[in-house]
Formats: C-alpha cells, structure tokens, sequence
C-alpha cells in the first residue's frame, strides 16, 4: 500500500483526514471526495483497524465522520460503525457516538434508498443536468409515496419545485 493520509500510525493526520473528508463529502466536491475515498479504501481500512487496536476514539471519529461515503458501501460502513461504537464504549465522546449511531442508522434503514436518490438529484442539479435530477427526484417521491411517507415526500416536492423556479 502506498503511503495516504490514512496510513496506519498516522493518527493527527487520519484525524485531520478524516475531518476535511466529511466536509467535502457535504460540499460541491462530494464527488471528488468520494474518489478519493475509493481510490484509498485500502488504507482507510487499515486506518479504521488500526483505531480499533490501538485508538477508539480515532476509529469512532474517522468512522462517523465517513458515514456518507458508507452510502456506497451500506454493509462495510455499517461493520465498522458498530465496531466504532462498540469499541468507543462509554468513555467516547457523546456527540462521536451518536454520529456514528446515526450513520448506522440511516445505512440500515430502507429509507436510506429515499434519502439517497434525493441526494443524487441534488447533486445532478447541481451540475446543471436538470433532465437526471428531475428524474431522480422523481424515483424519490415513488419511493417515498410507497412507503406512506408524507414528511419526506413533501421534502421531495419542494426539492423539485426550487429546482423548476
């Protein structure tokens, strides 16, 4: 494996990493951090097991703060969500914790698929290919409607309403 800012042992800058990762992965550059992301899957893997030997709290913070990117990786990211709680215990930090519990959360939860296809069509939206956002958001609010679901339903057609504006 190459050298990453996610190498083992490299604890400040896997938790400065980690940081700058997570907003990026809420940013116009989601996409780009993403590939980053895949392209260092490797040594990220190797980050997170080394936190769980020899730093939880590490491994909560890294974990937690990738919970978008395990969108891509539902069954991997929620392994090592829990592991991150488990492995925190208690003595993590509150706000750590429930970032990550939510993360596993939202990877385990059907509704992840509503929530997901929304999120692309922000991001085709974004990038001015209104044809593919208006057609995700369209995906959305079926998936929506078919699980009886008014709140993000309605999330969805205001999404699609600013986008005609």
């Amino acid at each position: 494996m190459r050298t990453s800012p996610c190498a083992p042992g490299t604890r400040p800058s896997s938790r400065r990493w980690g940081t700058q990762a997570e907003s990026g992965l809420f940013s116009s550059e989601e996409g780009t951090w993403r590939r980053r992301l895949e392209a260092d899957l490797g040594n990220l893997r190797a980050a997170l097991s080394w936190g769980a030997e020899h730093d939880a709290e590490l491994m909560l913070r890294l974990a937690g703060a990738l919970w978008r990117f395990w969108w891509v990786h539902p069954t991997e990211g929620r392994m090592w969500l829990k592991r991150a709680v488990m492995a925190g215990g208690s003595e993590a930090p509150a706000a750590l914790r429930a970032k990550a519990l939510d993360g596993w959360r939202c990877l385990g939860n059907p509704w992840g698929t509503g929530i997901f296809l929304g999120k692309l069509g922000d991001v085709a939206q974004a990038r001015g290919v209104d044809a593919r956002a208006a057609a995700l958001y369209r995906e959305s609010l079926d998936f929506w409607q078919s699980q009886g679901e008014l709140v993000h339903d309605q999330e969805t057609f205001w999404a699609m309403d600013r986008d005609a504006l």
